[in-house]
């Protein structure tokens, strides 16, 4: 048993000057050797701070596998 994630090419977008941005990326997901993956389209938000930039929010992309 077991569970194997693989994170497809990441696409990240911040505009000049900006305090957020997001971050767009395909998980594929591999339960317990199922030939067939999980397919999930994942948007991720970030946020710069003092220290640098931070992981706002996480969130699936909705209509993808849904």
């Amino acid at each position: 048993t077991g569970l194997e994630v693989k994170l497809g090419e990441v696409e990240v977008e911040i505009e000049a000057g900006a305090i957020t941005g997001t971050a767009q990326f395909l998980a594929t997901a591999r339960v317990n050797n199922v030939p067939e993956p999980i397919l999930q389209e994942i948007r991720v938000l970030v946020k710069k701070t003092e220290g640098g930039w931070r992981i706002a929010r996480v969130e699936p992309v909705r209509g993808f596998g849904m």
